[in-house]
């Protein structure tokens, strides 16, 4: 068990593992972190587990993957799980692979988990790539059918957890078309704190939330803003209650169109090592996607493209904490309007991704992004129970609770309340 600080504050670490039965050969890991960045997804260039999404409206054709300047054989369009795990495990140093397929309509999406170590490098595993000189031509079929026939790699490095669980992040927002004045109220369920003043410290803001809340893991910040008003960055853990959601009542705000609200925060962040990154990303939310994003994009070129997407409203940048500098790669938007899911968001590095250690971080407003599973064939009216199991080398553990779930007919249900006014 390795404990590890960047910044060298760790002290001490001691660990003591005790088992009446044998500890087992062959087990994972995974890492906890107490960073800002917890609780949001890294992407970078090595990783164990891969993500390859081909799409184009073919009708045939076939491509080549690419492992460290090794190609694999010609792999069909819409190749099977099969397919593809037969062709990558052709090549030299590839042991065991799992690869599950997700295929629909002119998307496949593969998931792919390469076991154990890369024999080079640190045994980091390097990304696949697409074998330019044979997609669609070369020595593979050509393609027929479709245009702008694109494969894309993503490479997750790790999801990261936070020691504490997920939290939520929203940002607390005062504005005024004049200078403003007053306190609010802020409520999670049917709990309310005490009166805010719009010119409180971030440590009053922590304060009163930390006893609403109950929980000592609040954490506040105080941001720069532009307007007349101030503005709050606020995680906080997930509470048992789902219906505690953090909201605000204004009412005792004064100033020319004053208002304060809570809004979702969405964070992207792009780094390297060596300061060295370049290419392009897209952000993709609830499956719409934006143009792609240069690496060295503007605050105002992200909001543009972000603005583009039809579930998308407004949106504003958060501005840098009170007293620090703000950072070119950090994209940090408050979602003021809004009709998508912003925890189904994705950022995929385009083919021109490049750097040393060239690193993606994307944390949606509840953190880790959900896991989803599709039921298919459901009948409509019919009752069904679900749960879910978590499974390692071991074995599975216990089950989640049961979800019941009825899906709806699609006729409508009789109107009520019905009445006719002159």
């Amino acid at each position: 068990l390795r404990c590890q600080s960047e910044d060298q504050t760790v002290l001490e670490s001691v660990i003591t593992m005790e088992s009446e039965t044998p500890l087992p050969l062959d087990y994972g890991s995974t890492t906890v972190s107490a960073g800002d960045l917890c609780g949001g997804v890294h992407l970078d260039e090595f990783s164990s587990m891969q993500y390859l999404t081909f799409s184009a409206e073919l009708s045939s054709g076939s491509y080549q993957l690419m492992l460290d300047n090794q190609s694999t054989s010609c792999i069909p369009f819409d190749a099977s799980e099969t397919q593809l795990k037969a062709a990558i495990q052709d090549l030299d140093y590839v042991g065991d692979i799992d690869v599950t397929a997700k295929l629909s309509g002119g998307e496949y999406e593969y998931t792919i988990d390469f076991q154990g170590d890369y024999p080079f490098g640190g045994g980091d595993w390097p990304a696949l790539s697409v074998n330019a000189l044979h997609f669609g031509k070369g020595d593979c079929d050509p393609f027929v059918g479709g245009v702008n026939h694109k494969a894309t790699i993503l490479p997750v490095r790790d999801d990261t957890t936070c020691v504490n669980g997920s939290l939520n992040t929203v940002a607390i927002v005062a504005s005024s078309s004049t200078p403003i004045g007053g306190s609010f109220l802020i409520s999670c369920g049917d709990r309310s704190t005490e009166k805010v003043g719009v010119n409180s410290f971030a440590s009053d803001v922590k304060s009163v939330l930390s006893e609403l809340l109950s929980s000592a893991e609040v954490i506040v910040t105080k941001h720069v803003t532009e307007t007349n008003g101030a503005t709050w960055a606020v995680s906080y853990p997930r509470s048992s209650d789902d219906n505690c959601e953090i909201s605000i009542d204004d009412t005792f705000v004064s100033g020319k169109n004053a208002k304060v609200n809570a809004y979702p925060i969405l964070v992207v962040k792009t780094s390297s090592s060596r300061n060295d990154s370049s290419g392009d990303f897209r952000i993709i939310i609830d499956g719409q996607s934006t143009s792609p994003i240069s690496h060295q994009a503007t605050h105002e070129e992200v909001l543009q493209e972000m603005h583009k997407l039809d579930g998308i409203g407004l949106v504003d940048m958060l501005g840098p904490i009170e007293g620090e500098a703000s950072l070119s790669d950090d994209y940090t938007m408050i979602v003021k309007a809004h009709t998508v899911d912003l925890d189904y968001v994705q950022v995929v590095p385009e083919s021109n991704w490049r750097g040393t250690a060239p690193r993606v971080f994307y944390k949606p407003p509840s953190g880790m992004p959900p896991r989803t599973v599709l039921l298919e064939g459901l009948e409509k009216q019919k009752t069904y129970v679900a749960r879910a199991f978590a499974r390692n080398a071991e074995g599975y553990g216990p089950s989640s609770n049961l979800i019941k779930i009825v899906p709806a007919s699609t006729a409508p249900s009789p109107p009520s309340s019905v009445s006719l006014s002159f």
